[in-house]
């Protein structure tokens, strides 16, 4: 591409990621039915929950061993289902925001048949995903010492390495395993990124920051309207503040998402997504080996 032979604009990170996020808005805003699919999320999840609580039930009916080891299979029967309701619902929105960057129209239906058409490479990830996160709770708690900040360490080392694992499952020809999604993601990140995975964390820097501040506005109106009006409206000002924080964080996930899958479209491609600034992500690349892949 001939952009990556031209000087691209210095910009810093924090209004990098502000820029990115007013491009996912962008997005979100033309296709605010992407906002239902967190919470068909939860709607799984409280059936997986239902499920595992149903297996941990079943301990009751035996003793010792027995019990510990059917409670301990229903837990991770947990994790393992709601990680799983988790890559399959960013896989949906992965599959909308990439339909929109081609100039289509995603609906909901249209991309959580695409993510469930993934649906065993999603899971076998989510699988992988528990293992390692059991592994590393069990250095945790082997090394009181030092196995918090190996942990610490080691978790902070599987999100980077894996950003970029459920867009390689989902828009991939073939069912592609964990393992090599995986490596695919770090590969991205390793010969492409610079700044751009700070940049990318950094839109949830910007909604941690949202959210901080609608926190604090919601907790002062509640107790201004309770002091001035009675306690009666002080709950009920809490509860519809309660409610539109959860619509909040909602948007912020799917926004988060949007961002992220951009980055991606626009590495693995060369092609700007719609809505997106050509410059402003050309920016996030690391000069030398975003010539071998734009040039």
């Amino acid at each position: 591409m001939s952009t990556a032979n031209q000087d691209v604009p210095k910009i810093g990170r924090f209004k990098r990621s502000l820029e990115l996020t007013k491009s996912a808005w962008q997005v979100l805003k033309l296709d605010k039915e992407l906002l239902t699919l967190p919470l068909i999320g939860v709607l799984y999840s409280l059936v997986v929950l239902a499920i595992a609580g149903a297996i941990a039930g079943s301990s009751l009916l035996l003793s010792g061993r027995g019990q510990q080891l059917v409670g301990a299979i229903a837990a991770v029967a947990a994790i393992v289902g709601l990680t799983f309701v988790s890559s399959l619902i960013a896989g949906a929105i992965c599959y909308g925001a990439i339909e929109r960057f081609k100039g289509g129209d995603p609906t909901v239906k249209g991309s959580l048949a695409a993510a469930k058409q993934k649906a065993k490479p999603l899971f076998m990830f989510s699988v992988l995903a528990t293992t390692v996160g059991l592994v590393l709770r069990t250095v945790q708690e082997k090394l009181p010492l030092g196995g918090s900040i190996v942990a610490w360490l080691g978790n902070v080392a599987w999100s980077v390495a894996s950003l970029f694992a459920v867009p390689y499952i989902v828009t991939s020809d073939k069912d592609l395993g964990p393992i090599a999604a995986t490596k695919k993601s770090a590969a991205l990140i390793k010969q492409v990124w610079g700044e751009s995975v700070l940049v990318s964390f950094g839109v949830g820097v910007i909604g941690l920051l949202v959210a901080l501040g609608y926190v604090s506005i919601a907790i002062l109106v509640s107790m201004l309207l309770g002091s001035g009006l009675g306690a009666g409206f002080g709950i009920a000002a809490a509860a519809v503040a309660i409610l539109g924080f959860i619509g909040l964080m909602i948007g912020l996930s799917v926004l988060s998402a949007i961002a992220r899958t951009a980055v991606f479209y626009w590495a693995t491609t060369g092609e700007a997504p719609e809505k997106f600034n050509k410059e402003l992500l050309h920016s996030s690349l690391t000069t030398k080996k975003a010539r071998k892949i734009f040039a």
